[in-house]
């Protein structure tokens, strides 16, 4: 998730220097609930101490408004289809949900 925050506001960036005004803040999908529950509380947690702060940087762009985090179920989530060994119906459904045919 951290990663496609960054790519998010790279490109939210670039977007802007084009003279493209985009509705923030930007909503990242998830099928981490581990994942969008540190990002989206504050709070301190003893099992998250060890997290390095790049993760942390999630947390923060949330809490600044600049994205939002949204809950998606594996089986529609749609990047599955390109980063995950699949079976065969699962990633047919997907790549036709993504407009592959």
């Amino acid at each position: 998730m951290c990663q496609a925050a960054k790519e998010a506001i790279w490109l939210t960036g670039l977007l802007e220097d084009l003279g493209i005004d985009l509705q923030t803040p930007l909503t990242l999908f998830d099928d981490s609930q581990g994942a969008l529950a540190l990002a989206q509380n504050p709070v301190f947690h003893l099992r998250s101490k060890q997290i390095d702060l790049q993760y942390h940087f999630t947390r923060e762009l949330v809490q600044a408004g600049r994205i939002t985090v949204k809950y998606i179920p594996t089986h529609i989530m749609i990047a599955d289809g390109l980063t995950k060994s699949l079976p065969r119906p699962q990633h047919a459904a997907l790549t036709e949900m993504m407009g592959v045919y």
